[in-house]
């Protein structure tokens, strides 16, 4: 009796140090994104996956945004070109559910956004939560401005007399099919502007 319980005791200690050797030399950490600089009075974030494009347009967005009087043009244009970046680069994100451009998106409508974007774009995105992925997946690399103006947004519950209507289109690292053009549409919410369509 003595004996099998001295034999379990010792199964069970080998077992537990089998496991942390295990976990801690051959199973690799979960991937995770680490917030880098923020822009707190309005909620924005530069992570450690984000590319060097993404990261210039974060910082010239910072630039307008310290401003006394902002420049709601250049404002407009910043946070259309950091969400299309982030949005159809998929190559830095973990998984499908790692939709990229959502902290510019309006809050009336973010989990319908969330949702399609799941079912579409970022469908057949793999997991790369153990950094094991292998898939050829979009990066953009360049974004150009084509036109901005401003008119009259009324869609539900959200109206904006003065909304910014930016037209975009960009490169990717590699053609891989994914939009190269799409118009932006921002309206006011409160001292932010937020993305309401894109279209």
């Amino acid at each position: 009796m003595k004996k099998n319980i001295i034999i379990s005791f010792s199964l069970l200690i080998i077992i537990v140090i089998a496991y942390v050797f295990i976990d801690k030399v051959y199973l690799k950490k979960q991937v995770v994104a680490k917030v880098v600089h923020e822009i707190k009075e309005y909620n924005y974030y530069l992570d450690d996956k984000d590319t060097d494009l993404y990261k210039e347009k974060y910082y010239e967005l910072e630039k307008v945004l310290k401003e006394d009087n902002i420049n709601y043009d250049e404002y407009a244009k910043l946070i259309s070109q950091l969400f299309v970046i982030d949005f159809y680069t998929l190559d830095n994100k973990i998984t499908n559910k790692d939709i990229g451009g959502v902290q510019f998106v309006n809050s009336n409508i973010i989990d319908n956004f969330k949702l399609n974007a799941t079912s579409t774009i970022y469908k057949y995105l793999k997991s790369n939560l153990y950094g094991k992925r292998r898939q050829t997946l979009p990066i953009v690399t360049k974004i150009d401005v084509i036109s901005s103006k401003t008119e009259d947004y009324e869609y539900n519950n959200t109206e904006d007399s003065n909304a910014y209507y930016i037209e975009l289109k960009w490169d990717y690292k590699k053609d891989l099919d994914y939009p190269k053009s799409k118009t932006i549409v921002l309206v006011h919410d409160n001292n932010k502007l937020s993305i309401v369509e894109m279209k």
